[in-house]
Formats: C-alpha cells, sequence, structure tokens
C-alpha cells in the first residue's frame, strides 16, 4: 500500500502524481485536479491537493475511500496528508492510523478488574 515502496509501473504514477504536490504552480494544480477523475489515482491526486490548498473537500475524500482502497487511504493520511500540519489532516492520520491498529488487530484493549 506504500507507493514510495512498490514497483511497477502504476506505483511510478501514484509517485509521479504525490510529487506533484510539491510545486504550487497552476499547471500542476490543473494536472491534479485531471487526475481526481482517474480510478487509480484519485486518492494520490487529492492528497497532493489537499498540501497544495488545505481544502477539506480533498481530506474528505481520501478518509471516504471505498473499502478496496482503505489501506492505500490510510497509508496516504499517516504518510503524506499530515505532512499538510494542519489540525484536521493531523487528526485524519491519527484516525487512519487507529483503524490500521484495529485491522491489524494491534489496538490497545482494556486491562480487566
Amino acid at each position: 500500500d506504500n507507493p514510495l515502496t512498490a514497483s511497477g509501473f502504476a506505483a511510478a504514477r501514484a509517485r509521479a502524481t504525490l510529487a506533484l504536490g510539491g510545486f504550487d504552480t497552476a499547471e500542476s494544480r490543473a494536472a491534479l485536479q485531471r487526475l481526481t477523475g482517474d480510478a487509480d489515482l484519485a486518492l494520490e491526486a487529492r492528497a497532493a491537493l489537499y498540501r497544495l490548498t488545505r481544502a477539506r473537500v480533498h481530506l474528505l475524500a481520501i478518509e471516504r475511500a471505498p473499502a478496496a482502497q482503505r489501506r492505500r487511504a490510510g497509508w496516504l493520511l499517516a504518510n503524506y496528508v499530515e505532512r499538510a500540519g494542519t489540525p484536521e489532516a493531523t487528526a485524519a492520520a491519527a484516525r487512519a492510523r487507529e483503524a490500521e491498529r484495529r485491522a491489524s488487530g494491534t489496538a490497545a484493549t482494556a486491562t480487566p478488574r
């Protein structure tokens, strides 16, 4: 689920899409906006757009990813979007990490009394 360590064409496209988030230009914003319509790259495009614009609509779209994309969305929230440094990005990253812990069965449990 980590596009930075995956190999192949799809992973390279995902990395390139995330890299566009480092260029705050009209061209990169336009390219990212177009990529939000690409089923394979929409999450990465929205993550990059959130980091550029801080527009909550992109953050919400990532958090509401379809079940089949939840792990990838969680990785993006916890490792890429959080770097935006906004309170809502930090909170979304924490929720993503907690969801991953629950999914993996490592969530903290209450100690019996």
